[in-house]
């Protein structure tokens, strides 16, 4: 572990931090965190926990469209974002 590492909490914390840094605007969720940071999915979820009562970030809420067939739907999707 770096220095960083070892400040901040470890290996997934920094991961996930930079994440969010790096995609201010983006709304994932906890599976997709897990995918994008390359850690755990348990680790993602903790991480995600430990920064919302830190106030780095919030939940947040997108639109994804999913056809079937001919047919567009729109899914809302809950997840968490940087907050400003």
């Amino acid at each position: 572990m770096t220095v960083i590492e070892t400040l901040l909490g470890g290996t997934a914390r920094v991961r996930a931090m930079r994440f969010f840094l790096q995609s201010p605007g983006k709304v994932v969720t906890s599976r997709e965190l897990a995918q994008s940071a390359q850690i755990s999915s348990r680790a993602a979820a903790h991480e995600i926990v430990f920064l919302k009562k830190a106030g780095l970030i919030k939940k947040g809420v997108r639109a994804d469209e999913v056809t079937h067939g001919k047919r567009v739907r729109r899914k809302k999707i809950v997840g968490v974002v940087l907050a400003h």
